[in-house]
């Protein structure tokens, strides 16, 4: 057993190493000490918990009340519409809104990652609700009740087969083929996370700092500095990690739960995109950004709204969507001093709001044109990621303030420093 003062690891490593030493003041030679970890395996668990008592408990009864009056009275012409607002503006969404933060704390549940997992569904069935309040859920989701519990409930988007009709069917290859993924992402991630710790020169801290200072932090020079960016930059790589492990294991529970397919949730955004509209609209998150898309941007449209106007309230709708899972996430029971900024979620994504609205108007010049033809990709995808990172640190600054990314690392092996030991002759 080792000290990992700071990392919730229970102290039982696979083994320790120090891979360099330091000489301190007094001559003597200090070792950097770390510790490898297993996955916690009752953490995963208590996640896998926590998605299928959403999925099987919580849901269904909601999925029912709010097929029987948002859908139901849609459907039934020239009435119900205002019975329809009043029961979506009224009801679902402010109860979809209040309820987390209310259960958390009801069950006494203060790791800010098992916080994060239960918020995840109700985030989807808020723009859900709106997608149906507006006529905009799919065609295929309203025929029946049970067809609109099953994409109700599910925090994972189902694949679905327009010429047939019909859900795409899984089988014991997809799931075994899922299953593999899942562990590879859990591996991978966890070599990646671990760079963190091995190499603090190189790498930003995961742990929240001693003492917290704005000093800076606004300052459009300290934003693109080259620091700035290629600490967003580990950040960003880290999160589609995050995402994909957690994308590949809702998905294997999805499919193993209701026989049916579901759709891939990243298609690596950091590294392969060529544009701000291809990195948030095909490839970062499809389940966030299907309902977004369902859920506010036709809605904009549907009322008179521009192509440009409905993507930036999309991009707001994010912002805040952020903004309110930081405090249910954090401030009730993810620490003693959680600290974030109102708003800065918000400026994170009307930044990239305004990107992809920009990349209309501005991709359509011949200049764009001429150059999306010349560069490769690899390079379109450094140019993509230098105009979206500088203001990523207002994103995931407060995740780590929080401990967020401390208590994640249980999830994946991890090599974790412990109290630094006397060197070895």
């Amino acid at each position: 057993m080792n000290s990992c003062t700071g990392w919730p690891h229970e102290c039982r490593d696979l083994f320790t190493f120090r891979p360099e030493s330091i000489v301190v003041g007094d001559g003597r030679s200090i070792s950097a000490a770390y510790a490898l970890y297993f996955v916690s395996l009752p953490a995963w668990a208590n996640v896998a918990v926590l998605v299928v008592l959403q999925a099987c408990l919580v849901a269904p009864p909601l999925s029912v009340l709010v097929y029987g009056t948002l859908v139901r009275p849609r459907r039934a012409q020239g009435g119900g519409r205002g019975a329809v607002w009043l029961w979506g503006y009224g009801v679902f969404l402010p109860l979809l809104v209040l309820t987390p933060g209310l259960l958390l704390d009801f069950f006494g549940i203060r790791n800010p990652v098992f916080r994060f997992t239960l918020t995840l569904w109700f985030t989807t069935a808020f723009f859900k609700v709106l997608a149906t309040m507006y006529g905009f859920a799919p065609m295929h989701a309203t025929r029946s009740l049970s067809d609109y519990a099953l994409y109700f409930s599910s925090s994972m988007m189902l694949r679905f087969d327009d010429k047939t009709g019909k859900y795409i069917k899984t089988n014991s290859t997809y799931l075994w083929k899922a299953l593999f993924r899942f562990v590879g992402y859990i591996l991978l991630t966890g070599a990646y996370q671990s760079l963190f710790s091995i190499y603090p020169d190189m790498f930003p801290s995961l742990v929240p700092p001693m003492q917290y200072t704005r000093e800076g932090y606004y300052s459009l020079r300290e934003l693109c500095s080259l620091h700035c960016l290629k600490e967003n930059f580990f950040f960003a790589t880290l999160l589609q990690l995050y995402l994909c492990t957690f994308g590949e294991g809702l998905g294997f529970i999805a499919s193993a739960i209701t026989g049916k397919q579901s759709v891939k949730l990243m298609d690596n955004p950091v590294f392969a995109s060529e544009s701000p509209s291809d990195f948030w609209g095909r490839r970062w998150n499809m389940v966030v950004h299907t309902c977004l898309k369902n859920g506010v941007y036709k809605p904009v449209r549907s009322v008179g709204g521009s192509a440009k106007a409905a993507v930036v309230a999309s991009f707001l709708a994010s912002g805040l969507l952020h903004e309110w899972l930081l405090p249910v996430m954090c401030e009730h029971g993810g620490g003693d001093r959680p600290t974030f900024t109102h708003g800065d979620q918000s400026v994170f994504f009307l930044w990239q709001g305004a990107l992809v609205a920009a990349e209309g108007l501005v991709g359509r010049g011949r200049l764009c044109r001429a150059l999306g033809r010349v560069l490769p990709a690899p390079a379109r995808s450094v140019l993509v990621l230098l105009l979206g990172l500088p203001p990523a640190r207002f994103f995931w600054s407060a995740y780590r303030n929080n401990g967020f990314f401390v208590q994640i690392s249980v999830l994946f092996p991890s090599v974790v420093p412990i109290d630094s030991l006397p060197a070895e002759a």
